[in-house]
């Protein structure tokens, strides 16, 4: 598992965070990765496509993580302890998620209006899994939210990290990410934080660092100038009809993702 001074997250991302992108990300300097979000309740009912989001390559200096989602404390124990998950060192459950399908169905970000199951749903996981569970939120769906209380009770149900998004659900990622409201958290638990929102480049990572005092930052939509480079030009690639032999994912990778990536592990 990597061990980092400061980390530098490929945030989970639905619809490009694959295994194929992940393995890009991870050839351009990433250490840490994410899957996108996976439904336990696909997982229960035994959704191929769905266990196809799994691959998981084991490589030393490389930490993978899964973010599953749901509402079912029981679904997330059968995901859990499938053997589907075994190849990754973490687990985490999003609650931070605000696409509107995802919050009617009482899961993502709405699940921080109920700490009663939350708490559950974290206790679970926990009891069920081998490797650490982290937790990922928001601020609440709208402003008044006692964020910083949701986050205790994150760490006192055994969550091993947060990681927080520093906007509000019903903001969805318009806005500015409020930062001073992750410092907060950051102050009020001694579980490590790891800051997201609004990171577009070497120079915003280090100042987000600095206003929020976080273990370090999650980077997502900033990725995505890689995604749409290299997969839409080499998809046949992408798909094992051919090997790349024209420089690869290093040759097509954006400057400030490189620059990102080699900041990852420095104590500045």
């Amino acid at each position: 598992m990597v061990q980092c001074t400061v980390l530098i997250e490929c945030a989970p991302m639905a619809g490009y965070t694959t295994p194929e992108f992940r393995k890009a990300l991870r050839e351009n300097g990433a250490r840490v990765l994410w899957t996108e979000m996976v439904s336990v309740a696909a997982m229960f009912y035994r959704n191929p496509k769905t266990l196809k989001l799994l691959g998981c390559e084991k490589i030393d200096g490389i930490k993978n993580v899964v973010q599953l989602f749901g509402h079912v404390p029981e679904q997330f124990e059968f995901a859990i302890k499938s053997g589907h998950l075994d190849a990754f060192d973490e687990i985490n459950i999003n609650m931070g998620c605000p696409a509107n399908k995802v919050v009617r169905n009482k899961e993502g970000v709405a699940l921080m209006a109920n700490a009663e199951l939350a708490g559950e749903i974290i206790r679970t996981c926990i009891r069920a899994s081998k490797v650490p569970v982290s937790v990922k939120i928001r601020l609440g769906w709208k402003a008044g939210f006692d964020y910083v209380g949701f986050a205790k009770m994150c760490e006192s149900a055994g969550a091993s990290r947060l990681i927080v998004h520093g906007r509000y659900g019903e903001q969805g990622y318009s806005g500015t990410a409020n930062w001073e409201a992750i410092a907060e958290i950051v102050r009020a638990v001694k579980t490590p934080v790891i800051a997201n929102g609004d990171v577009r480049d070497l120079i915003s990572a280090k100042k987000c660092l600095e206003v929020t005092g976080a273990s370090g930052v999650m980077v997502g939509r900033v990725l995505l100038p890689l995604y749409r480079k290299y997969f839409p030009a080499n998809l046949r690639i992408l798909r094992g009809e051919k090997i790349c032999k024209d420089g690869g994912f290093i040759a097509c990778c954006p400057a400030h993702i490189i620059e990102l990536f080699g900041f990852c592990g420095r104590s500045e």
